[in-house]
């Protein structure tokens, strides 16, 4: 029998050495070293050396004892070196919690050179975690010399625990109001010491949830596990509703777990079922669409923006959902590019008692010589699976080649149609001939104040106004109104909603208010208020003065000496017959003097400018403005910093350049640019189309 000896590197200490039968057979005055997995030493549990003084026999083995309570991926690993070429080999076998011993694969034979041979031996998960392993080493066949093991390396990797997430009550409906809740439990591995994990909801699948189904923010939050707590539970809030929609699915994800955890599932997934029903017990609302800025010019830079209106009726109080998308049509449909890359679409809602929404996109201008271009707007309910209406615009070219006319473009505003007439409604007010005021019911009403001079207020439902003779107020308040002034000198103000105003005979005061008004004039010198929304307004005849207002107004003088201001938005203003006078101001505004001798400021941003028949003026004023000053002497008023500006349609001899603001003749360049010619002077650039440089003197232009 051998003399064996193991040293441990870790503790310092001489193991003791067991024969088969257990017995002690050297350095028996030391116990068992049952070695633990050191926590700050890379996961190793021990490094020893071993060696016989004398051959082995059958009943001899090195043993090696260790505690792998916390750790996985065992490896045992050593390096051994014999001298003799006896025919040696050797087998590693392993116990688990005092056991029976396994071996691990057959018995190997070494080569005997006298030479260090490394072994590696690794146990799947059969090691794992495991408190009493024990190892041994035998050798066999030996006959003399000795054999010497040294490096012996029991290692593993920290034993991570691991957190799972799972839905516990998570698919229910989200009810009609308050709030619902739907749970999901967290579980964990290792209890041994506490720890605490993130959790985080987000939106997922087809129909994904938003903040609005939790109350206006996503949940998210961190669980807290003591020591020994097992599992927790997470309860997210959905909002109940009576919105007709899909079931919503949503996703929570768990992150930045304490202790490092494994997340094992990370994420569970949840579903808000849909409970309602259409409103009415299956009436369906009836939608309709309807835009006053359908076909504009798209402009050069920037976006313009196309807007229309969603209206409700019938069935109006429960909760609706439409959507809406937008795609080419005709001849020549617009594309992705024509919206800044993507065709736009989105999801109105209806709250209980709503009628109206307003959707708006942008169409991105540019420089490009094109075909009008066409698109369709189709509003539908998917999770109903239903078609309800659709509208179509039109992008208008307004850009144009070099050549003395070719490509020039032509400018006019969208054609008014006819103005609506009065609404159905459920009940009629008279007045006499006094001075009444009549106010409306609740209910869709008709008001007439006969003569006197009458004050007519509408309320909240959709009303018809009529002042008939008489100096009267009307007033449309909420809802989509129909307002009439009649004779005399009236003030008609439309208030909230979509409302057709008309003056009627005589010099009136009319406002739209708030809305995307049709307004009309009529006969007399009236003075006409857009307001706040994308109106329609038509002066007729006598000299009006007509103010667009906010947001993209279209309007025309028409018969009498007019004045149209643009104010805010991109506007399209039509003076009419007789000489007008127009000021885009802010915004990129297409002018038309039409008829007579007219006076146009395109004001700021990107204008065209269009003088129609007559003498005309035109000043683009500040922006790349594009002006054409059709039949008739007509004059460009220019001064330095006015932009970049191009007149289309320059007649030598019968049209001048006129010049303000300090600027003179010797100050300004004039330059041949390929067919056309380019007057420059200090942030001012002016192109005549078609026309050679060789014609222009000092004789076409004038001090203004």
């Amino acid at each position: 029998m051998a003399n064996l000896t193991i040293w441990d590197f870790e503790s310092g200490n001489i193991i003791p050495i067991f024969d088969v039968n257990g017995g002690a057979i050297a350095n028996t005055g030391l116990g068992i070293n049952n070695v633990a997995f050191p926590s700050d030493n890379g996961g190793q549990v021990w490094r020893a050396k071993a060696w016989s003084t004398g051959a082995f026999d059958a009943n001899d083995y090195f043993e090696f004892k260790a505690d792998l309570t916390g750790h996985q991926n065992i490896t045992f690993d050593f390096e051994e070196r014999q001298q003799n070429a006896d025919g040696i080999t050797f087998e590693l076998q392993y116990s688990v919690g005092g056991g029976a011993f396994t071996p691990v694969g057959a018995a190997i034979t070494p080569t005997a050179d006298g030479q260090w041979h490394a072994h590696n031996f690794t146990f799947g998960a059969a090691l794992d975690n495991q408190a009493n392993v024990a190892f041994r080493l035998f050798g066999y066949n030996f006959g003399t010399g000795n054999w010497k093991v040294d490096n012996v390396t029991i290692a593993g990797n920290l034993l991570t625990s691991s957190m799972a997430i799972a839905p516990t009550a998570a698919g229910g409906p989200e009810g009609n109001a308050g709030n619902t809740p739907y749970t999901f439990t967290i579980a964990r591995t290792d209890t041994t010491t506490a720890s605490s994990v993130d959790w985080t909801v987000a939106g997922t699948g087809a129909n994904p949830v938003d903040a609005a189904d939790f109350g206006g923010a996503l949940p998210f939050g961190t669980v807290n596990f003591a020591i020994g707590q097992a599992s927790q539970v997470v309860t997210v809030n959905a909002s109940g509703d009576a919105t007709i929609e899909p079931n919503e699915d949503f996703n929570v994800t768990l992150s930045a777990p304490a202790n490092g955890e494994n997340l094992a599932a990370a994420v569970a997934m949840g579903t808000i079922q849909n409970d309602d029903t259409t409103p009415g017990g299956g009436t369906t609302p009836t939608i309709a669409l309807s835009s006053a800025s359908a076909t504009q010019m798209e402009g050069d830079t920037g976006t313009t923006p196309y807007s229309f209106t969603i209206t409700r009726s019938g069935s109006t109080t429960g909760t609706t959902n439409v959507d809406w998308t937008v795609a080419g049509s005709g001849t020549n449909p617009a594309d992705a590019a024509d919206f800044g890359g993507t065709l736009p679409g989105g999801t109105v809602s209806f709250a209980p008692g709503e009628t109206n929404k307003v959707i708006t996109f942008n169409v991105s201008s540019d420089t490009t010589v094109e075909a009008d271009e066409d698109f369709t707007v189709t509003l539908s309910d998917s999770s109903l699976g239903t078609v309800y209406t659709s509208g179509t615009g039109t992008i208008q070219n307004d850009d144009s080649t070099s050549g003395g006319g070719s490509g020039t473009p032509t400018h006019s505003c969208p054609t008014f149609g006819v103005f609506p007439g009065p609404a159905t409604t459920i009940e009629t007010l008279f007045g006499d001939n006094t001075n009444n005021t009549i106010v409306s019911s609740a209910n869709a009403s008709t008001a007439l104040g006969l003569n006197g001079n009458d004050t007519l207020f509408g309320l909240g439902g959709t009303d018809n106004l009529f002042g008939n003779r008489g100096q009267d107020i009307l007033y449309g308040n909420i809802n989509d109104d129909y307002l009439d002034g009649g004779q005399d000198e009236d003030w008609v103000l439309g208030g909230k909603g979509n409302d057709v105003i008309r003056g009627g005979f005589d010099d009136d005061t009319l406002a739209g208010q708030i809305g995307n008004d049709r307004i009309e004039g009529n006969e007399g010198n009236d003075v006409i208020f857009g307001n706040v929304g994308f109106d329609s307004i038509h002066g007729n005849t006598g000299n009006d003065s007509i103010y667009a207002g906010q947001d993209d107004d279209v309007a025309k003088g028409n018969a009498g000496r007019d004045t149209l201001i643009g104010d805010l938005g991109n506007d399209c203003l039509d003076g009419g017959a007789d000489a007008d006078l127009l000021f885009g101001n802010n915004g990129n505004d297409c002018l038309l003097g039409d008829s007579g001798n007219d006076l146009l400021y395109g004001g700021r941003d990107d204008d065209s400018l269009t003088g129609g028949l007559g003498n005309d003026i035109l000043k683009g004023d500040i922006g790349n403005d594009l002006l054409t000053g059709s039949t008739g002497g007509d004059r460009f008023d220019f001064r330095t910093g006015d932009g970049n500006d191009i007149i289309t349609d320059f007649q030598d001899g019968a049209d001048i350049i006129g010049l303000s603001g300090g600027l003179t003749f010797a100050a300004v360049s004039i330059t041949q640019v390929g067919v056309d010619t380019q007057l420059s002077a200090s942030g001012l650039s002016v192109t005549l189309q078609g026309i050679n440089a060789s014609t222009i003197s000092s004789a076409d232009f004038a001090l203004v």
